[in-house]
């Protein structure tokens, strides 16, 4: 039952991120936001591809920790969920990973492998990050309307993506 619920949950995000809902609250400063992986070697390594597929950019934190940050490189206030949304073809989409409702740096949100929502440790909030652009499904998030702010991802023309606020 608590599976069907958390569908219907989704499936109502869906057809209101596709109505042009604009009741949902994403814009909220986090801070800077750059990750240069422009050239198409470093996405090859460090990008996302297939549905689903995520990686976490946290400078402080060294994640990836073989990623070749450099003093140009930003990563919000939390750190950056980049995920691909893309059916058949890749299209990432990156947001901030600390939660929109706590608003901590040291309170960032996880994926949950199973539901592939973006998950807060200290609220319990989760967030529809494949379907529902980033908007809160369950938890006080959700109760306030409340979404993960997005990061722009421009294509280049060597293959490779820039993700920047």
């Amino acid at each position: 039952m608590k599976h069907l619920i958390r569908t219907l949950a989704v499936a109502l995000a869906v057809m209101m991120a596709g109505n042009g809902c604009t009741n949902v609250d994403d814009d909220r400063a986090f801070g800077s936001c750059r990750i240069d992986l422009t050239n198409i070697s470093n996405w090859t390594i460090y990008g996302v591809n297939g549905l689903g597929t995520y990686r976490y950019f946290v400078k402080d934190r060294r994640l990836p920790s073989n990623f070749p940050y450099t003093a140009t490189t930003y990563t919000g206030l939390g750190g950056v969920l980049l995920i691909d949304v893309g059916v058949g073809a890749t299209q990432p989409v990156a947001y901030e990973m600390s939660c929109p409702y706590e608003r901590k740096k040291s309170v960032v949100v996880q994926m949950d492998d199973a539901t592939l929502e973006a998950v807060c440790p200290e609220c319990k909030s989760r967030f529809n990050v494949l379907m529902a652009n980033g908007m809160g499904v369950e938890g006080p998030a959700a109760k306030q309307h409340m979404g993960m702010h997005r990061y722009k991802v421009t294509a280049t023309a060597s293959g490779g993506y820039l993700i920047t606020n």
